[in-house]
């Protein structure tokens, strides 16, 4: 079965809700918890970076967009830079 980049961005949020969920409610695992997540962290820290830099432009730029003028080019200055990566 083929999954979709949805279905795996769905999967690593669940995967993610349910650790920090066990970091919460067995703190006698918690060494072992935060090694999970930390082995993969250096070499994704700078996957994670860009990442977490789109998911905040994607949150602002509709506000941003309805805060443009549609009709000028700041609009469109606006929906170019959302394009830059």
């Amino acid at each position: 079965m083929t999954q979709n980049v949805i279905d795996l961005i769905m999967a690593d949020h669940r995967d993610v809700g349910m650790l920090f969920e066990r970091l919460k409610t067995q703190p006698e695992n918690r060494p072992a918890l935060v090694a999970e997540p930390a082995k993969a962290a250096p070499s994704e820290r700078g996957e994670v970076r860009h990442g977490i830099e789109e998911h905040h432009e994607a949150e602002e730029l509709p506000a941003t967009l309805m805060a443009a003028d549609p009709d000028t080019g700041d609009f469109t200055t606006v929906l170019s830079g959302s394009r830059r990566r």
